[in-house]
């Protein structure tokens, strides 16, 4: 099909040519016209456009041309519709520079009615001056997960910095993520910097020393395995010879002294047992011979002893009386009386014999309760004999 080109309108028509200069009459009417209508509005239409998304991109933080760019539009159909996001990220730094701060330490958990807060913008822009930050540039957008962030990049002595802060604004909360932002957040003074200035390193002077890396100490392991190992010399080969005669001294004086050291004595446990054996087997012996002497002197002091006197009876109890006594009309027994002890019956008198073996008992009794002076067993083992009454 051959192509035709416009060459002029002709009142109702339009004449076109080809490519050969033949010229052609089209005569416009109703048909052509609402077909030249609709190609129009198809070319001017260009591709679908959905502004949410485009707002959703702005509020994340890209610019206008990042938008147009990831949308495939052009920038004054972004225009028309980044306003209203461009508004609301403003809306939410101001809001975050107006959050009231405290940056002295001994002032926090005092009364907030006593001064009037400080703000967190205002302190920000303080501790810059003392920076001697250059352009200063606040930003903020909205993160899917995290939410609302406030960002303030920054050159202070020739380092640039970005320090980021999350921010929830129903709560006025700001939190540093950075460490541009703890610094910067932090309470007290700041000082003049807020990382060192790093110092840039010549090409010349980074050789493989100037490496921190994992090849940089291969490097050094690969070259001391490759060179030689030089055999280490002994000590004792690099001292100068020493004299004979000193050493044969030096030597006898030390044989001498191991002869004439005294050798810790050695304790016999064997005796130690065979001693302790003795004395118990004596001990025993000797708790024997007393107890077979207690025995005889018990069986000599029963055949000797008189025959016990009868016991007086019991007093009766005196209560039956007492009732007996108040019903029939008589004086009823007191206390006192009831409590004073009935007159003993008196014993018959004993036989001169009978005295005089009481007496021997006696000074036996007195014998036996006399001290004893204490065994040789008794200090050894610290123990006391059975006639010891102590």
């Amino acid at each position: 099909m051959e192509e035709l080109r416009l060459v002029r309108r002709d009142e109702q028509s339009l004449v076109v040519a080809s490519e050969s200069g033949e010229e052609f009459r089209l005569v416009v009417d109703d048909t052509v016209l609402a077909e030249l209508r609709h190609l129009g509005r198809k070319a001017r239409s260009g591709p679908r456009v959905n502004p949410r998304e485009i707002q959703s991109l702005i509020r994340a933080g890209k610019s206008r041309s990042e938008v147009a760019e990831t949308v495939g539009v052009e920038e004054e159909v972004i225009e028309r519709y980044e306003e209203p996001v461009l508004a609301e990220r403003r809306y939410i730094l101001e809001r975050a520079q107006a959050v009231p701060v405290r940056t002295d330490p001994v002032r926090v958990g005092q009364d907030e009615s006593v001064d009037e807060p400080e703000r967190f913008g205002a302190v920000i822009g303080e501790r810059l001056i003392a920076l001697s930050a250059e352009i200063p540039e606040w930003s903020s957008w909205r993160d899917e997960e995290a939410g609302w962030m406030i960002a303030l990049e920054f050159i202070s002595h020739d380092v640039e910095h970005r320090a980021v802060w999350s921010f929830e604004h129903r709560k006025q909360i700001l939190a540093p993520l950075t460490p541009d932002a703890v610094s910067l957040s932090k309470q007290g003074d700041v000082g003049d910097r807020l990382i060192p200035k790093l110092r840039a390193v010549d090409s010349g002077e980074a050789g493989t020393t100037g490496r921190f890396d994992a090849e940089a100490f291969a490097g050094e392991q690969v070259e001391a395995s490759e060179a030689p190992a030089e055999p280490e010399q002994p000590v004792e080969a690099e001292k100068a010879p020493l004299d004979p005669e000193a050493e044969y001294e030096r030597r006898r004086g030390i044989d001498q002294r191991a002869i004439n050291t005294p050798q810790p004595e050695l304790t016999d446990l064997g005796q130690t047992a065979d001693l302790l054996d003795a004395l118990r087997r004596r001990r025993g012996e000797r708790d024997q011979a007393l107890r077979e002497s207690a025995q005889q002197a018990a069986d000599t002091a029963e055949e000797t002893s008189p025959a016990p006197a009868p016991e007086p009876e019991a007093p009766r109890d005196a209560a039956p009386t007492e009732r007996l006594a108040t019903v029939r009309g008589l004086t009823p027994v007191t206390d006192r009386e009831r409590s004073a002890p009935a007159e003993a019956p008196k014993a018959p008198e004993a036989s001169p014999s009978e005295t005089a073996s009481a007496d021997d008992q006696g000074r036996q009794g007195s014998r036996k309760r006399r001290a004893s002076i204490p065994s040789w067993d008794d200090i050894l083992f610290g123990t006391r004999s059975e006639d010891d009454p102590a």
